[in-house]
């Protein structure tokens, strides 16, 4: 494997997890999906305002 493969594998793993670090962090945060408290936004109707018991 050349240097370059290496650093293109590189970048591409940390852009991954970065990635699946932010969609983690706003779950924590609760900042994304249903149940968040999204009622300015223009889709809150659809996934916000069902109720699925």
């Amino acid at each position: 494997m050349s240097p370059l493969d290496i650093a293109i594998i590189v970048v591409v793993s940390v852009a991954f997890v970065a990635a699946v670090g932010a969609i983690i962090y706003r779950k924590v945060r609760k900042k994304g999906g249903c149940g968040c408290g999204c009622s300015g936004c223009p889709h809150s109707s659809g996934c916000c305002g069902r109720k699925d018991k």
